[in-house]
């Protein structure tokens, strides 16, 4: 019985962390392939699925970038079957084949896929690079056009809130959104209003739609460039919006902070 409710918190917490990260698999293969990119890397690739599989995938072990790379030989042997007792590391490397790759739980150990969580030493390591230096890459400044099914053009302004303490710490970061109804220049007699947090969250949804089926619809290069064109107007009209959410979020970020360490100066002090 005590079994049982402690699966079912489990259940719960797993539940939770879900809805709050918004993590899934697709969204974590395509963080993992921008990094392999990154690193100068082919993407994650798909095989052919085995009836009643869950689906598996390629890993670009063998590409030069990361198999010449000698801080990579570790992190790779993660993803070879297990070494046997009394074998040279360099025979098991010749011997032994990269795994196939899975972002589902199998429920089998010693399963043929290596199954590609949060915590494998693989998926740390490039998810660490991406946050890391994903950004500095193209700069912190970059403008995105993507196509979605909705008839109503939309225009997002996104900014990056971070809040660093002593030896750059990173104590709290988010993004901060502003979202409104695009309209052509020529056509406004005032700057573009952002929209309420209802139809703004309509417009997040829309977008991460969108990129989940990025590369589906194509736009003219006619198109591309009149939004293009009216790119630093966009940002005039929506910026004092996002500079103002982002201090409002930032008095609410070094609230929690607060709270937070107070709470945990109480428990140092009652332990």
């Amino acid at each position: 019985m005590e079994l049982k409710i402690e699966s079912d918190k489990l259940r719960n917490r797993i539940e939770y962390s879900r809805k709050q990260i918004g993590l899934t698999e697709d969204k974590l293969r395509q963080a993992l392939s921008m990094s392999l990119r990154l690193n100068e890397a082919p993407e994650i690739q798909s095989k052919e699925q085995d009836p009643g599989s869950p689906p598996s995938f390629w890993f670009p072990a063998d590409h030069p970038s990361l198999a010449n790379n000698t801080e990579w030989i570790a992190t790779i042997d993660t993803l070879r079957e297990r070494r046997k007792t009394g074998e040279k590391y360099g025979e098991w490397r010749r011997r032994s084949i990269i795994r196939e790759i899975t972002f589902e739980d199998t429920g089998k150990l010693g399963d043929k896929a290596v199954h590609f969580h949060l915590e494998h030493q693989v998926v740390k390591r490039l998810l660490g690079q991406f946050t890391a230096q994903g950004l500095i890459h193209h700069d912190l400044s970059k403008a995105c056009l993507t196509a979605a099914t909705e008839a109503i053009p939309r225009v997002i302004l996104l900014g990056r809130l971070a809040i660093y303490g002593p030896h750059a710490s990173r104590l709290h970061e988010e993004i901060i959104p502003v979202t409104a109804r695009w309209v052509d220049p020529s056509m406004r007699t005032s700057p573009i209003v952002p929209y309420q947090k209802s139809a703004e969250q309509t417009t997040l949804d829309s977008l991460e739609r969108a990129l989940d089926e990025a590369g589906r619809y194509t736009v003219s290069d006619r198109i591309s460039d009149r939004l293009l064109a009216s790119t630093n107007i966009d940002i005039e009209s929506l910026l004092p919006h996002l500079e103002s959410r982002a201090d409002e979020s930032l008095q609410v970020a070094k609230g929690r902070l607060i709270q937070c360490a107070q709470r945990e100066r109480r428990t140092m002090i009652e332990l």
